[in-house]
């Protein structure tokens, strides 16, 4: 099994190539910092974890404890980082 540092410097390569700003924070656990893209100053820490109910390394909200997706499917948590960041990039433009 990956672990959870490989797993979130899979994710940062990949939010990377979709143009977000990320910054690894090598510690225990290890968080990966996403900013949004363009000029907005949004971000969030992303985690990496077992899921207790599978036991697979999933990619968790860092703040919130809640899981966004398995660790082995970057794709897909790079769509559900997009989706977060654009709705609060939405939320604050609305304000």
């Amino acid at each position: 099994m990956t672990d959870a540092r490989t797993s979130l410097e899979d994710l940062g390569v990949a939010l990377t190539e979709a143009g977000f700003r990320v910054r690894l924070v090598v510690g225990d656990p290890p968080l990966l910092h996403v900013a949004g893209i363009g000029s907005t100053e949004l971000g969030e820490q992303i985690g990496c974890r077992v899921n207790p109910l599978d036991g697979e390394l999933w990619f968790q909200w860092a703040v919130l404890e809640v899981f966004l997706g398995r660790a082995s499917d970057v794709r897909s948590g790079v769509e559900r980082v997009k989706y977060v960041l654009q709705a609060r990039a939405d939320e604050e433009g609305a304000e």
